[in-house]
């Protein structure tokens, strides 16, 4: 096999550098969203497990401590609204005030 010359032959390693480095970058964007995909899905099991103990026993304790939960998280009137809370609550912060970001 003939030697490539100097610059041609670090021309050819930075073009495999950069495939290389394309090729790395896709790989890692794939890994994030699929993990993304997984959080996302891990996230509507578990409401969906929640709400439906609630609607199966709603004179429970697990009851009673997800409506205190959401209560204290959901912040819309959309949002509160779907789970029957009156609008315009939020979250509070330790002193009692309105916090301004989420908890």
């Amino acid at each position: 096999m003939p030697r490539l010359r100097s610059g041609s032959e670090l021309a050819s390693l930075e073009a495999q550098r950069e495939a290389l480095e394309r090729k790395i970058k896709e790989v890692a964007a794939r890994e994030k969203a699929k993990k993304a995909a997984e959080d996302h899905r891990r996230w509507l099991l578990a409401g969906q497990a929640a709400v439906e103990q609630m609607q199966a026993a709603p004179d429970s304790e697990f009851f009673r401590s997800m409506l205190g939960l959401l209560d204290r998280h959901a912040r819309s009137a959309a949002d509160r609204a779907l789970f029957g809370l009156p609008p315009g609550k939020g979250p509070k912060s330790a002193d009692g005030n309105d916090a301004g970001q989420a908890c």
